[in-house]
C-alpha cells in the first residue's frame, strides 16, 4: 500500500468518525461524543505524521487539497451547530432563572400568611 493510499484510508476513517460524532451530538449523547473526540484527535495526529513523510505527486496534492477543504467545511458546519446549541442553552438558562425567581418569590407565602378574602367563620 502506498503512503498516499494509507493517508486516504486514515482520512476516510476520520471523515466517518466525524460524521458519527455529529450524529451523537444531534442525539444529545455528549459523553459518548466526547470519548470519540479523543479517538478523532489521534487520527488527526496520525494524518499529520503521514503527511510529513509523503512526497505528493501533482494529482495527489490536488486530492489532498480537496480533502483539506472538505474537512475545513465540516469544521465550520460543526462550529455553527455548536454556536446554535450554545445559544439554545443560554436561552434555556434564562428561562430557568426567571422560573426560579418567580418560585422563590412565592415560596415565602403560605396559604395561612396570605389570608382569606371571604370570612367563613359565621
Amino acid at each position: 500500500m502506498t503512503q498516499f493510499k494509507q493517508f486516504e484510508l486514515v482520512y476516510n476513517q476520520l471523515k466517518n468518525l466525524t460524521e458519527a460524532i455529529n450524529a451523537l451530538i444531534e442525539k444529545e449523547e455528549y459523553d459518548i461524543a466526547a470519548e470519540e473526540v479523543a479517538h478523532k484527535d489521534r487520527l488527526i495526529q496520525q494524518l499529520l505524521n503521514i503527511k510529513k513523510t509523503i512526497k505528493f505527486t501533482a494529482e495527489e496534492r490536488e486530492t489532498l487539497l480537496l480533502m483539506e477543504q472538505e474537512m475545513q467545511d465540516n469544521k465550520y458546519i460543526n462550529i455553527d451547530v455548536l454556536k446554535k446549541m450554545h445559544h439554545e442553552i443560554g436561552e434555556e438558562i434564562k428561562r430557568t432563572k426567571k422560573k426560579v425567581k418567580v418560585n422563590s418569590a412565592y415560596d415565602e407565602y403560605t396559604p395561612e400568611q396570605q389570608g382569606i378574602f371571604v370570612d367563613m367563620s359565621d
